[in-house]
């Protein structure tokens, strides 16, 4: 059995990760040992809620405590500081997208966590989705016929954090939040993911709203080039107005779309359009709630055994960090 600690213990740790935990602990899979929030409050709640046996505002994490693993699930700009502790005290971390601020503490969590022997991933959990999947499974094999991509995600801002950071946090704006999930289904569904190091992305035509973070609209044109391997992406997501929620794949084979969120993609060809069913996979999760129990069992598997490479080990988000660094860090051009 597992024992993690909980660290940030907000709405996405009450929504999605306390469920999900909770049928881990019904499956003796998962144990919690404590849950912590600078809201003692939420602290004690989400304890209550996962068993855990203790609840404060700061972890202290220390290599004999009894901890395998860490749920970091704080605001981003905290992420890199709190996996680093318990990396260096062994154990695993688990973190909330984004990753980090920037590549460079990304790449300083990968390379300690493989010094110390344990794992770190990320919550990226629209990989799982069954349209994604098999968008990827389809383009596998047409990488070299793609022409452009469109990537494009926005609604009215409905969700209900427990702090006011995405208003007011640098690092909390739609960039490092909707904007993650933008950027890595690109860079996944391209397999641009697997050799960061091979790789650059330029940002170009940026705008944002506001100028200033945390923006909260942000429209841009991606260069990614190297490894023999080129696209260029129109990227665009808000929290003020609606936008299609999905990557568009333009190349030779036609028109593929992704949903972020629906079973399968679908291939315009033609004057055709046809749902591409023969690369989906078997495993098929239902919704959110399914997409992170099968991020959390993955997790779990690298916990056990940190030499295995699932499809959110931490090093898989070099690149999108990059990316993600350069549209927070540029000003309207």
């Amino acid at each position: 059995m597992v024992r993690y600690d909980i660290v940030g213990c907000g709405a996405v740790v009450e929504r999605t990760h306390a469920p999900v935990i909770n049928v881990l602990r019904e499956r003796d899979d998962v144990a919690v040992a404590g849950c912590y929030d600078p809201n003692p409050r939420a602290a004690r709640a989400i304890a209550e809620t996962v068993g855990a046996d203790r609840w404060g505002d700061r972890p202290e994490p220390r290599p004999d405590d009894g901890v395998h693993a860490v749920l970091v699930a704080t605001p981003p700009d905290s992420h890199a500081e709190i996996a680093d502790r318990y990396i260096r005290a062994g154990k695993s971390a688990f973190v909330e997208k984004a990753f980090t601020r920037t590549k460079e503490e990304a790449g300083r969590l990968v390379s300690t966590a493989r010094e110390a022997g344990v794992a770190v991933a990320v919550n990226q959990l629209l990989r799982y989705y069954p349209a994604i999947e098999a968008a990827r499974a389809f383009l596998r094999a047409e990488l070299d016929r793609v022409d452009s991509v469109h990537a494009t995600d926005g609604f009215r801002w409905d969700w209900a954090p427990a702090s006011d950071y995405v208003v007011e946090d640098a690092y909390g704006g739609v960039i490092h939040d909707t904007g993650a999930h933008v950027v890595d289904t690109v860079l996944y569904l391209l397999g641009l993911d697997r050799d960061p190091d091979a790789l650059a992305a330029r940002v170009e035509d940026l705008s944002k709203t506001p100028d200033a973070e945390p923006s909260q609209e942000c429209r841009a044109r991606i260069q990614v080039d190297g490894g023999g391997r080129n696209a260029t992406v129109g990227f665009e997501v808000s929290r003020l107005r609606p936008l299609p929620r999905g990557v568009r794949v333009f190349g030779e084979f036609g028109a593929l779309f992704v949903p972020l969120f629906a079973p399968a993609p679908i291939l315009f060809r033609d004057g055709s359009a046809l749902r591409v069913r023969d690369a989906e996979p078997t495993d098929k999760p239902d919704g959110i709630l399914g997409c992170s129990l099968l991020a959390h069992r993955d997790f779990l598997r690298q916990v056990r055994d940190p030499s295995v490479r699932t499809r959110i080990d931490g090093e898989r988000f070099l690149l999108q960090m990059g990316i993600l660094e350069n549209l927070h860090a540029e000003t309207k051009r």
